[in-house]
């Protein structure tokens, strides 16, 4: 039997340069594109090829699971065909499996035996499923939108199987998908494509060779933008055709004062101060879900705040974590979280997360409580008053600034009065924590060897590990 691949697919030149770069050895590939450029197909009908060159998992991966359902599992491309009928029937060694977004092909030497999978995944669900099959390719659709911690945690896995990446986006800001974008191009082993409306073209066998997307849909799309009353019109235009990398994202809560504070020098090197006590500000996430938990840390100098470092991880245990703070050499002088985070049972336990932590001599005060609404208004409140470190650490934590943002009602075209809980939550949240706590923070921050207005030892950690009086109540 002879199947030719892609299978009803006819791709275009800018997706055979895909291709192309991949059959030449490249294993890394990058792809900013502008909306609608016909990326997701091109990578879906290209799959069976990749599946069929080598035995193993592939995996397809989007922010949301439920986004990879509705764009691929149920996804209709511009042909009127049905995404997963890019895979050919004869190629399947068993139905798709809809429950796991699975779909599993023959061996290609043993047609009777499974071989190669392809199998969807979103970044808000749990990350151990992602990196624990020992995918050999994967597809980070929509990067700039994703969690940014799965690649990161991918990525031993494939360069140990001597695997590969395409990660297709469009801008989303100076996130991480404009760090990684930054980076792709100083490497010569990166395949990298940069594609404005301007760039493609409808140059497929049977196409018409005309601009794939027209000045006159881009007219129309604005007009009714505006129509709808949506803030930010040209920037939104500038950013999904022009990929433009400083429109903030849409939605997004802090993107205003965050790019005040990149214009005006504020993200630059801001080395700590031993002579003074570093704060810290902490969402602990749901152990039921594996969140990620998200820690920022701050000094004060005069009436500036100074950010020096960020830390996130995901299925640690508590001891990891006062292995973290101890390991920072910093004198601290709180640590805040919210007295609900704190009053969870910990990870197996049985005991709270105050409780264990408190074991260990790290004390918590609990974050004053606000409405939502207010702490986010305090958390833009702060950032005028900050200078952020320009080090890799926080800049994964402005990253989730920036991508904090509103939830969107696609039925209605509008944006919620109510955050998207993403993978941006907990850099947000902790941020929230920090900036409502600011007040605590500058009452407790004496000069070292003042009185400090606590009433317990707060700054037991990065002297000594010894467990507090059982008695001792965190909130």
């Amino acid at each position: 039997m002879r199947i030719r691949l892609p299978h009803n697919y006819q791709p275009r030149s800018y997706h055979r340069r895909i291709y192309a770069a991949w059959q030449a050895g490249c294993r890394h590939l990058l792809l900013v594109i502008h909306r609608r450029g016909g990326k997701t197909e091109s990578l879906v009908a290209f799959a069976p090829q990749l599946m069929l060159a080598r035995m193993g998992n592939y995996a397809h991966v989007f922010p949301l699971l439920k986004q990879a359902r509705e764009v691929v599992w149920d996804g209709i491309g511009r042909s009127g065909q049905r995404y997963l009928e890019h895979f050919p029937a004869s190629l399947l060694y068993c139905p798709p499996n809809k429950g796991e977004l699975k779909v599993t092909l023959r061996d290609a030497t043993h047609q009777n035996a499974p071989g190669s999978t392809y199998q969807l995944y979103g970044t808000d669900h749990n990350l151990n499923a992602l990196v624990g099959s020992g995918h050999v390719g994967v597809i980070w659709d929509e990067y700039a939108l994703q969690n940014p911690q799965a690649r990161d945690l991918a990525r031993p896995i494939l360069a140990e199987a001597n695997g590969w990446e395409i990660v297709p986006f469009t801008p989303r800001g100076e996130n991480h998908g404009y760090d990684l974008y930054r980076f792709a191009q100083t490497q010569p082993d990166w395949h990298v494509e940069y594609l404005t409306v301007n760039d493609t073209r409808r140059d497929a066998p049977g196409e018409d060779g005309s601009p794939v997307i027209t000045d006159e849909a881009i007219a129309a799309h604005r007009a009714e933008l505006l129509a709808r009353g949506v803030q930010g019109v040209d920037s939104l235009i500038e950013q999904e055709y022009y990929l433009s990398w400083t429109a903030p994202m849409p939605g997004a809560y802090w993107a205003d004062e965050l790019s005040t504070a990149q214009r005006q020098g504020r993200i630059c090197p801001v080395m700590h101060d031993p002579s003074k006590r570093v704060f810290t500000a902490w969402d602990l996430g749901t152990s039921k879900a594996h969140d990620t938990n998200a820690i920022w840390f701050c000094q004060l100098a005069g009436n500036r705040v100074q950010v020096i470092d960020y830390h996130q991880a995901s299925n640690k245990g508590i001891p990891y974590y006062v292995q973290m703070l101890e390991g920072k050499g910093y004198t601290y002088g709180a640590h805040y979280a919210m007295e609900s985070d704190l009053a969870e049972a910990d990870w197996g336990s049985g005991k709270t997360r105050g409780e264990q932590l408190a074991a260990f001599g790290v004390r918590f005060l609990p974050v004053p409580k606000l409405k939502l609404v207010d702490s986010i208004a305090s958390g833009r409140m702060l950032i005028p008053r900050c200078n952020f470190d320009a080090g890799d650490a926080v800049r994964v934590g402005l990253n989730g600034l920036r991508s904090f943002k509103r939830e969107w009602d696609a039925e209605k075209k509008i944006f919620k009065d109510k955050p998207l809980h993403d993978w941006a939550s907990h850099p947000a949240s902790a941020w929230r924590y920090l900036a409502v706590a600011m007040e605590q923070i500058e009452h407790v921050s004496p000069p070292r060897g003042a009185q400090s207005k606590v009433d317990f030892d707060v700054f037991a950690v990065g002297r000594s590990a010894r467990p507090a009086r059982t008695d001792f109540s965190v909130f």
